[in-house]
Parts: C-alpha cells; structure tokens; sequence
C-alpha cells in the first residue's frame, strides 16, 4: 500500500485521498478497507475536490480528471497548454483552476 500524500475528503460513505506515487484511493468510512485504486496517465497532483459523486483532480503533466466516487472510473479529462498550479475548486456548475501565476481558468462541468 502506497503511503498518503493528500487531504482526505469525503464523499458520501467513501473517503479519497491522493497517494504518495500519485493515485488516488478510496476507503470505506466504516472499515477502512480499500474500495479502489486509480492511476492517470501522469500522478496526481496532492490535492483533489469533491462535489456530487466526482473527484476532480489535476495530474503534474497538466491534465484535469474527473473520477466517479463510487467505482473509480474515470469519468472525462481535459487536456491542457499549460502547466496547472492549484488543486481545481468547484462551485455554481463550474470547476475553476490557476493555469499559471497570471491566468485563472474556469470551465463548465460536464
């Protein structure tokens, strides 16, 4: 088992945080026990958000994720030009994110 690395947050009876190598886990909030792993393309960066059953997440080689809380599949991703410097925020529909020092990008969630 790979060591945590990011904040715990929960979602429903699920807890999910980022692991050292970069993936993400889930743990049953009961048990502790494992309900699943998944890897990107690239690790994740430490810091994930949560709303309404999907973890949205950043990988260092720029990507934003969207992940299912309850299996762990990997709902969609977008691809950008940029390295992005903050965990993504969601709120009123939108995920937010800091592309770079200068730039704030926010997008429609699907």
């Amino acid at each position: 088992a790979s060591p945590l690395a990011g904040r715990p947050e929960k979602a429903g009876e699920t807890v999910l945080v980022v692991t050292a190598k970069g993936g993400l886990a889930a743990f049953d909030l009961k048990d502790g026990t494992v309900k699943w792993r998944y890897r990107g393309r690239s690790p994740l960066k430490a810091r994930i958000s949560v709303k309404d059953g999907v973890a949205y997440a950043v990988e260092e080689r720029g990507d934003i994720v969207a992940v299912e809380t309850e299996k762990g599949n990997e709902k969609w991703r977008l691809s950008t030009s940029s390295a992005i410097a903050s965990p993504p925020i969601v709120l009123e529909g939108r995920i937010i994110f800091a592309a770079n020092a200068r730039k704030v990008g926010s997008l429609p969630l699907k």
